[in-house]
């Protein structure tokens, strides 16, 4: 049985844009090895992230990442 991968994001306002830049490069590594999170949960700033994320999760993954560091910056 394979394991299971969560995502926990933290809260604290300016970490959202450092925290999309996080998974702007795990993210993709974690699809090049045929995984992604089982689950994503946050606080605060974080879980505005993880919502954003669980929202575009039928749509091409790069594509969802490029458009949230565009909403950051």
């Amino acid at each position: 049985m394979a394991e299971s991968i969560g995502l926990v994001l933290a809260g604290g306002g300016a970490r959202g844009a450092y925290e999309i830049g996080a998974l702007s490069v795990l993210l993709p590594w974690l699809d090049e090895q045929d995984q992604r999170p089982d689950i994503i949960v946050g606080t605060s700033i974080g879980a505005l992230n993880a919502a954003y994320l669980a929202a575009h999760a039928d749509q091409k993954l790069q594509g969802v990442l490029d458009e949230g560091r565009r909403k950051w910056l």
